[in-house]
């Protein structure tokens, strides 16, 4: 048996089998140990809110906040400080004993902005980067939007509360400023019919078998006026109008039907709440807070379904993390869960710093302004300055048929308003209104 295993030995000695295990064995641990001084050079945040710092000063510029959970790797430490390099490949330092409150001005390297500008009339903005996809308005020549990206055919811009999408050959691109835009937004706008078939044509009657007055290609826009049957009625020029049948086109508005009966009790009522923006689209940033509006929508929003769930409301999220939803879909997601009442939580923001101050509630259809004054009432309540319920142009409320409203709660570049909705107790009481409302609602 000895002189069996002392062959063996021999063999795999003088064979090329015992290089390969050599090799093999220092390969792993060398995986090993580099594994090992990884992990001993990874920090995981352990405080809500931690600053990196320009240098190894607390006074100097915040380049960045981070959060707990956050992982960091640490290239070297000394005099109580950390040089770190965080997810993103951002560079700083790191106190060891001094995190700072979510309420820090952080101070962030500046990028160049790049606008849109439409050169196109009735230039057609769309829910997805594709001609099919849904329309969510209709901009004119000089209107401009933020870029958010640029592929070969499509331009994502930054449309009302959320994303759209742009053709790339009707705009002109400028660098700029988010400031330079004037907020038309809030602003009624005409209600449009788009002709999305090759071709189409415009009849005198609502009749397939009435005269044609005249064809009409892919892309033209009428106003409309109203609706019969199967045919928008839609205004030609000045001096004609004609009938279009509504197969053959797509429009910037939506007739809702709102004949949904409210329950007498919040325990009865389904409500809908979209925490606004999220994922690539942080909504409104602040000079006041490392929170983006996105984070603060999300904060409010949970909290609140967690309020009206514990008496008896049946909720629903558009989103429960940090992740995209289309505004089309937030829409379609509050009719397939036949809301009784849909609530999209947003923070404002304005051209300028400290412009302007308070909460603010929205509604489109003139049958969702008892649920705008309930909550609004209510709101009227808070620390923060109210200025009422007003008509709101959002396609969140423009494209939903459930009672619907939005709602403003501060303004994410006014100081005072981001240092009371920092606070989770003000935060809290946002709430606590907000619940008030809907059970008033609700009565």
């Amino acid at each position: 048996m000895i002189d069996m295993k002392t062959t063996f030995i021999d063999w795999i000695k003088q064979s090329k089998v015992y290089s390969v295990i050599i090799a093999v064995t220092f390969l792993l641990c060398f995986i090993i140990l580099s594994f090992l001084l990884n992990a001993s050079n990874r920090k995981v945040i352990d405080v809500p809110h931690q600053a990196v710092y320009e240098s190894q000063e607390t006074s100097s510029n915040v380049l960045t906040m981070l959060k707990k959970g956050d992982r960091v790797q640490v290239l070297e430490s000394s005099n109580n400080w950390s040089y770190i390099l965080t997810d993103s490949n951002e560079r700083g330092y790191l106190s060891q004993s001094t995190p700072v409150p979510m309420n820090k001005k952080v101070t962030k390297k500046k990028k160049d902005t790049q606008l849109a500008v439409v050169k196109k009339e009735n230039a057609a903005i769309r829910n997805q980067a594709d001609d099919t996809s849904e329309l969510l308005g209709i901009a004119q020549p000089d209107e401009e939007f933020v870029i958010k990206s640029i592929d070969e055919q499509w331009v994502s811009i930054l449309y009302q509360e959320g994303i759209g999408y742009i053709k790339k050959d009707i705009i002109t691109i400028r660098k700029g400023s988010a400031k330079d835009i004037k907020e038309t937004i809030k602003d009624p706008v005409d209600h449009l019919v788009i002709v999305k078939a090759n071709q189409s044509a415009l009849y005198s009657k609502a009749d397939y078998d009435s005269p044609a007055i005249e064809s009409v290609a892919r892309e033209q826009v009428f106003p409309y006026i109203s609706e019969k049957e199967d045919f928008y009625y839609v205004r030609i020029n000045d001096d004609f109008a004609g009938y279009i049948p509504k197969k053959d086109v797509e429009k910037n508005f939506s007739t809702p039907n709102k004949d949904t009966k409210r329950p007498k009790s919040l325990k009865k009522a389904t409500i809908v709440i979209d925490p606004g923006h999220g994922g690539e689209d942080p909504g409104a940033v602040s000079n006041y807070s490392n929170w983006h509006e996105k984070d603060f929508t999300l904060d409010v929003s949970l909290a609140l379904a967690s309020a009206l769930r514990k008496k008896g409301a049946t909720v629903y999220l558009t989103r429960e993390d940090d992740s995209s939803v289309s505004l089309a879909d937030r829409a379609q997601f509050s009719h397939e869960k036949k809301a009784d009442a849909f609530i999209s939580i947003h923070f404002d923001s304005t051209q300028e710093d400290n412009d302007s101050t308070g909460s603010t509630t929205y509604f489109y259809d003139e049958s969702d302004s008892d649920l705008a004054q309930a909550i609004n009432q209510s709101l009227g309540q808070l620390t923060l300055r109210n200025n009422g319920a007003h008509f709101g142009n959002y396609l969140v409320l423009r494209d939903n048929k459930q009672p619907s409203i939005l709602v403003e709660l501060g303004y994410m570049n006014n100081k005072k308003d981001v240092k009371v909705i920092s606070k989770k107790a003000e935060r809290k009481e946002i709430v606590d209104k907000l619940l008030k409302g809907f059970e008033q609602y609700f009565k």
